[in-house]
C-alpha cells in the first residue's frame, strides 16, 4: 500500500525523508523519489543519466521520468514500474549549480518498497 498521497497501483516505501551528511541535497521518498537541493541546479543536467533508480540486487535500471520544478531545486523521479518488497538504490550524481559556482555532492540512498 502506498503512503497517503502516493500513486494508486505503484508501491510506496517505508520512510520519508532521508538525512545524511550531505549539505547539498536531501531525499524524500514516497511512491516517487524527490531530491531537494539547497541551491538551484542547471536544468540541463536533469535527466535519467544523472538521476538514477536501480534494483540493488542486480543493478538493473528502473524506467521512469525525471522533472524539475520552477525553482530549479526539486527533482522528481516518477517510476513507470517498480516491484513491492524490493530494495532499490536512488542516486543523484553531482550536477552543475545554476549560478555556475560549482557542482553538488552526489548522494546514493537505498530504499525498500512495501
Amino acid at each position: 500500500t502506498p503512503p497517503s498521497g502516493g500513486n494508486p497501483g505503484i508501491p510506496g516505501v517505508i520512510g520519508g525523508k532521508v538525512t545524511d551528511g550531505n549539505s547539498d541535497v536531501g531525499v524524500e521518498i514516497t511512491s516517487n523519489i524527490k531530491w531537494t537541493f539547497v541551491k538551484a541546479i542547471n536544468q540541463d543536467d536533469v535527466d535519467i543519466t544523472n538521476f538514477i533508480v536501480k534494483k540493488k540486487s542486480n543493478g538493473s535500471l528502473v524506467s521512469g521520468n525525471v522533472t524539475i520544478d520552477s525553482t530549479k531545486k526539486i527533482v522528481t523521479f516518477v517510476p513507470t514500474s517498480i516491484e513491492s518488497g524490493v530494495t532499490y538504490t536512488a542516486e543523484a550524481k553531482a550536477v552543475h549549480l545554476l549560478d555556475g559556482s560549482g557542482t553538488t555532492t552526489a548522494i546514493s540512498v537505498d530504499v525498500t518498497t512495501i
